[in-house]
C-alpha cells in the first residue's frame, strides 16, 4: 500500500511539476502517507497500541508487573481510607493536648495585676478572702461542667505571694461553715501544666508526624506501583498532607469559632474554639505553637545526620571489633549491607519540603518570622542531606521525573493559600481597624465582626483579588488542560526536543556494561547451552569501545543488572572476576594441594563451580520463562 502510494506521489509530481500547485500536491501526499503508517503502528493484532516512555531499568519494581489497575484502584481506596482514619485519630490527640493547654491557659485573664493589687492595698484579709470565694465558685461550676468564671483577684493574689507559699492554707468562714483549703496550689498547678502542655505540644506534632510518615509508608508500598518514582510520589502526597494537616490546619481548627459565619450547618462544626478571627491573642496562643514547630523542624536535619553517622558506625564497631579485615558476617550479601550504607529515602525529603513551603505560605503574611525560619530549614536540609548523601548512603536508583513533577503540580496550590489566607490575616478588623465589640465576661471571646467585602478601605483587597483569580488559573489548569492543550495554550502540546549530540546506544555503553553481558552470555551458553541474548547484539557490544559519552547507571532491563534485586538474590554473575570467594554455599573449601600434598589457597574447579551455581541457578531459574523445553529438560536442578 505504501508503495503505491509512493508511486503515485512520483507519477502525481511529474504530471504535476509545472504546476504551481505541486509542492502542495506532494505535501498531501506525504501526509496521507505517514497518517497510513501511524495507523498500521498503533494496531497489534487488531488492539490499540498506547506507546510510553521508558521507565528508566533501576526504576521497575518487577515483582509489581502483574498486578492489574483494578486491584491497584482498589488498595489505593482502602489505603487512603485507612490514612483518613489515622489523621483521626491523630488529630484527636494533638486536638485533647492543645484545647487543654489553651483551657488552662485562657482559665485565668490575662491582666496586670498592678491595678488589683493597688485596690487591695492594705487589706491583705480581704484580699485573701475575695481570691477564696472566688476559687469556690468556680470550683462548684467546674463541678457542674460549667464554663468557669476567674476574675483577676485568684490569680493576682497568689502571684504576689508567690510559689514559696502555695501550699498554705487559708481559711474562710461562710455561713458558720468554715473552709480550709490552698487554693493557690490549684492556680499554679494549672499555671504549670499549661506551660508543660503548651511547650511540649510542638514535640508532640512533629512525634506524631513521625510516626504517621512510617505508617503511611508502609501503606502505600502495600498499593504495588509499577515503578519506584510512582511509589515515592504517591508517599510523598500522603506525608505531606498528614504533616500540613496536623501542623498547620489542626492547630487553628482547634482554637476556631466560625460559628458567626455561613453557613450555619457547616461552621458549627467548628464552633468550640475561643478565636472567632485571628486576634492579638490567637498570635500568642496558636501562632507560637506554630512557629515552635517550625523551629524544631529546622533542627531535625542535624539529628538525623548524627543518627545516620553515628547508628551505622556503632554496628560496624560491633561487627569488626574495630577490625575491616575481621568481621562476623557469614555471607557477602550480609556484609554489603552493613558495610555499603542504607537505601536513599527521598520520599519524605520531598513531603518536608512541601509542609514547610505550605505552612510558610499559608500564615507568613501575619506572622513574617516564617520566612527566615524557612530559609533557615532549607539551609540545614541542604547541608545535612549532601553529608549523609556522601558518606552514609548507597548511590540512589536512576528516578524518571514522576516525583519532581509530582511535587510541582503539589507547589501550585501554596500561592492560593498564602493569598486567601493571607488576605483574612490583613482584614481583621480588631487589629488594623480598631473595631471592637462588646462582651459580656471577661471570660467570652470577641466576636470579630469579619466578612469578605469588596471595598477600597480595605487594604488587603489585592490579595483577594489575586487570590481569586489564582484560584480560576487553578481550576482551568485542572478542569480544561486537555482542552486547553489542543488550542495550543500550553507548552505540553508538544514535546520540546533537544539535540543534546548523544551518540548512538553501542556507542554509549561503558566497557563494564559490555562485558556484563557478553561474559555472562558466553558463560551460560559454554556452560548450559542456551543464549540469553541474540548473537549480533553480543557481536556489537563485544566490539564496544571507550564511550564518548557513557549512559549513567544499566542501560539493561535484566532483574539481575539492578544492584538492588542482585543483592536481594545473592547473585554474582559471572563478569565478577574470582566471584567464588564472595559466594558461600555452606560447603567446606576444598583447596588445590601441591606437590607435597599441602593445600594451596587456590579452590579446585569442582568447589568452584559448585559455588558458582548458586548464582547461576538464580540466572537460569529467572530465564525459564522463555526457554525451550528441550533445553530446560536437560538441566539438573538437584
Amino acid at each position: 500500500m505504501y508503495n503505491e502510494l509512493i508511486e503515485d506521489s512520483v507519477e502525481n509530481f511529474q504530471l504535476l511539476k509545472s504546476s504551481k500547485k505541486a509542492n502542495k500536491k506532494i505535501e498531501d501526499l506525504l501526509e496521507d502517507r505517514e497518517n497510513h503508517v501511524k495507523l498500521y503502528y498503533r494496531q497489534l493484532l487488531g488492539q490499540s497500541v498506547d506507546l510510553q516512555e521508558a521507565s528508566e531499568p533501576t526504576d521497575i519494581i518487577w515483582e509489581n508487573r502483574e498486578i492489574t489497575q483494578r486491584y491497584r484502584a482498589k488498595c489505593t481506596l482502602i489505603v487512603w481510607i485507612v490514612i483518613a482514619i489515622l489523621l483521626a485519630m491523630s488529630g484527636c490527640v494533638i486536638y485533647f493536648c492543645s484545647y487543654t493547654s489553651s483551657a488552662l491557659k485562657l482559665r485565668y485573664p490575662a491582666t496586670k495585676c498592678d491595678a488589683t493589687n493597688k485596690r487591695f492595698e492594705g487589706r491583705s484579709d480581704d484580699y485573701m478572702h475575695e481570691g477564696f470565694r472566688e476559687f469556690l465558685i468556680n470550683e462548684d461550676l467546674k463541678s457542674a461542667k460549667k464554663p468557669t468564671q476567674y476574675t483577676a483577684v485568684m490569680k493576682c493574689f497568689c502571684e504576689l505571694n508567690g510559689k514559696d507559699k502555695m501550699n498554705t492554707e487559708y481559711t474562710l468562714t461562710i455561713k458558720s461553715e468554715t473552709k480550709k483549703q490552698p487554693f493557690c496550689a490549684a492556680y499554679f498547678k494549672d499555671k504549670f501544666n499549661s506551660k508543660v502542655l503548651g511547650t511540649s505540644i510542638s514535640f508532640i506534632i512533629i512525634a506524631v508526624n513521625v510516626i504517621l510518615k512510617n505508617v503511611i509508608i508502609k501503606l502505600i508500598e502495600s498499593i504495588k506501583h509499577d515503578t519506584y518514582s510512582q511509589r515515592l510520589a504517591s508517599i510523598t502526597n500522603g506525608v505531606f498532607i498528614a504533616q500540613f494537616f496536623n501542623t498547620g490546619i489542626l492547630l487553628t481548627l482547634v482554637n476556631a469559632n466560625m460559628s458567626e459565619h455561613d453557613p450555619k450547618f457547616l461552621t458549627a462544626l467548628v464552633s468550640s474554639g475561643r478565636f472567632y478571627d485571628y486576634m492579638p491573642l490567637w498570635y500568642h496562643v496558636v501562632g507560637n505553637k506554630i512557629v515552635k514547630a517550625m523551629i524544631i523542624n529546622s533542627i531535625m536535619p542535624y539529628v538525623t545526620v548524627a543518627t545516620s553517622l553515628m547508628i551505622p558506625w556503632l554496628k560496624r564497631r560491633m561487627d569488626t571489633g574495630g577490625n575491616p579485615y575481621n568481621s562476623k558476617k557469614t555471607s557477602m550479601a550480609k556484609y554489603k549491607m552493613l558495610h555499603g550504607g542504607s537505601d536513599y529515602i527521598i520520599h519524605f525529603k520531598y513531603s518536608n519540603v512541601l509542609n514547610i513551603v505550605y505552612i510558610t505560605m499559608t500564615y507568613g503574611v501575619g506572622m513574617p518570622i516564617l520566612f527566615p525560619i524557612a530559609v533557615f530549614n532549607f539551609l540545614n536540609q541542604w547541608l545535612c542531606e549532601r553529608i549523609i548523601v556522601a558518606y552514609c548512603m548507597k548511590l540512589p536508583p536512576a528516578l524518571d521525573d514522576k516525583l519532581i513533577r509530582n511535587s510541582l503540580k503539589m507547589m501550585r496550590f501554596a500561592p492560593f493559600f498564602f493569598l486567601a489566607n493571607g488576605y483574612w490575616m490583613v482584614s481583621n478588623k480588631q487589629i488594623f481597624f480598631n473595631l471592637y465589640t462588646f462582651v459580656a465576661s471577661a471570660h467570652n471571646a470577641m466576636r470579630s465582626g469579619h466578612r469578605f467585602v469588596f471595598s477600597a478601605e480595605d487594604h488587603g483587597l489585592p490579595l483577594a483579588m489575586f487570590a481569586l483569580l489564582h484560584f480560576a488559573l487553578l481550576v482551568v489548569m485542572i478542569v480544561a488542560n486537555d482542552w486547553m492543550k489542543r488550542l495550543g495554550f500550553t507548552l505540553g502540546q508538544q514535546d520540546i526536543e533537544i539535540d543534546e549530540d548523544l551518540p548512538s546506544f553501542f556507542k554509549a555503553v561503558t566497557l563494564t556494561q559490555a562485558d556484563e553481558i557478553v561474559m555472562k552470555d558466553n558463560y551460560m551458553k559454554r556452560r548450559f547451552g542456551f543464549e540469553e541474548n541474540d548473537p549480533d547484539t553480543i557481536q556489537k557490544l563485544d566490539a564496544t569501545k571507550m564511550p564518548r559519552k557513557a549512559i549513567q547507571g544499566t542501560p539493561w532491563y535484566v532483574i539481575m543488572s539492578n544492584s538492588n534485586y542482585a543483592e536481594y538474590f545473592n547473585y554474582i554473575g559471572p563478569h565478577i572476576k574470582e566471584r567464588e570467594k564472595l559466594i558461600e554455599d555452606g560447603d567446606k573449601e576444598r583447596m588445590v594441594k601441591d606437590e607435597n600434598g599441602k593445600p594451596t589457597k587456590e579452590m579446585t574447579l569442582e568447589c568452584k563451580r559448585d559455588r558458582w551455581e548458586q548464582s547461576d541457578l538464580v540466572l537460569i531459574i529467572m530465564n525459564l520463562a522463555y526457554l525451550p523445553d528441550k533445553v530446560i529438560r536437560k538441566i539438573d536442578f538437584t
